[in-house]
């Protein structure tokens, strides 16, 4: 989204006004810019203004002193939610640009739609994955489109889908403090089974896919392999696996599911794309996306097919690689951004990996018990 930035004004690395100090909130003279949202089914929608960018920028009043304050403030001030509404307890930047806040508001705390005195539109909730609203309007404006949509929709799925980062809060209704859970979907709770210890409930995602493993009570888990149809030089093309390298030796991406996962294996696959794999989907992943491979022991095998329209950024190893790096090096992310050293490209040739030219130089190609026991498979 650089351009964008630089369109309206700001560093593209920072989203910050060059004009202001570095760190203005202390000062009460600069603008902070949010982007607020709330949880529908268990998926993010933008809380935008009418003929508005879904990011808000707000100058708070002198003698506030934080971000959490401020955007209680902007919200109060554009009066998107009711009185009483209470302060976040937790915000979370965008990625690349920090002084970028995504701030969860609790769908309850919203004024209803004709709040207002003439009676009109106060927002519109707007699915990041395709920028339209509810009502199958686009909501694009000033140069933000699809495409920026999905570039913010992405970064927030990186923090929310975090194992390992605290869960975020939002606002509850009543009261002056942060309290009170924020519900991320849910409904009626169907039957259940135990694995590992511990108790699942019927997924209520209402992926087919999900609804299937649960009934075959399969893992708890997800071995994840993106796959796509890698261009050669020569103009041929052949279908690559994407893995990563860590702990010596090259690996299949494993994530274990997450209670805020809800029993949705779909879930746990979009959270190992993004931690480990460095895949940022433009959309949600269906059932038609994955195909299952034989499972190894009870852990499910997902074969991700991707092409170039699913992701946000090029399917190529600089990008990955990049992103490998930039995770590693960033002392705001938890130790689950970090596990793999290395992204690399491999042909699967029979029962052998043939790497593809091009992989990160210095690595042996030495491979996992996991990656043995699929080859085997």
């Amino acid at each position: 989204m650089d351009k964008f930035w630089e369109s309206q004004g700001l560093d593209p690395k920072t989203g910050r006004n060059l004009n202001h100090a570095k760190n203005p909130i202390r000062q009460g003279i600069s603008t902070i810019f949010f982007v607020f949202y709330v949880m529908m089914g268990g998926n993010p929608f933008f809380v935008v203004l009418p003929a508005s960018l879904p990011i808000i920028r707000h100058t708070p009043s002198e003698g506030i002193t934080s971000e959490a304050k401020a955007a209680l403030e902007a919200l109060n001030a554009r009066g998107l939610v009711l009185p009483g509404t209470g302060i976040p307890t937790v915000i979370h930047s965008v990625f690349q640009t920090p002084v970028i806040h995504f701030v969860q508001v609790d769908e309850e705390a919203l004024v209803s739609q004709g709040h207002s005195i003439l009676g009109s539109k106060v927002y519109s909730l707007v699915d990041p994955s395709t920028g339209k609203s509810k009502g199958g309007k686009h909501a694009y404006i000033l140069g933000f489109g699809q495409l920026q949509y999905a570039e913010m929709h992405a970064a927030l799925l990186s923090k929310l889908s975090s194992a390992c980062s605290p869960s975020l809060a939002g606002f509850a209704r009543g009261g002056s403090g942060g309290g009170g859970a924020v519900a991320g979907g849910g409904g009626a709770v169907a039957a259940s089974h135990t694995h590992g210890g511990k108790t699942h409930s019927t997924p209520t995602c209402g992926h087919a896919l999900c609804t299937h493993l649960h009934n075959i009570k399969a893992g708890h888990a997800a071995i994840v392999l993106p796959v796509f149809e890698y261009r050669c030089k020569n103009g041929s093309t052949k279908s690559i696996v994407i893995m990563g390298f860590e702990k010596g030796s090259w690996n299949l991406f494993c994530e274990k599911m997450e209670d805020t996962d809800n029993g949705c294996w779909i879930a746990t696959i979009a959270r190992a794309l993004r931690e480990e794999a460095k895949i940022f989907p433009s959309r949600y992943l269906e059932d038609s996306d994955i195909r299952l491979g034989k499972p190894i022991g009870k852990t499910p095998v997902f074969y991700v097919q991707l092409d170039r329209s699913m992701v946000i950024h090029d399917l190529s190893r600089g990008v990955l690689n990049a992103q490998v790096a930039a995770d590693n090096s960033d002392r705001s992310l938890p130790p689950c951004y970090k596990e793999i050293q290395a992204i690399g490209f491999f042909e699967r040739v029979e029962n052998r990996l043939v790497p593809v030219p091009g992989n990160p130089a210095g690595l042996s190609n030495t491979f996992s018990s996991v990656v043995q026991s699929w080859l085997s498979s």
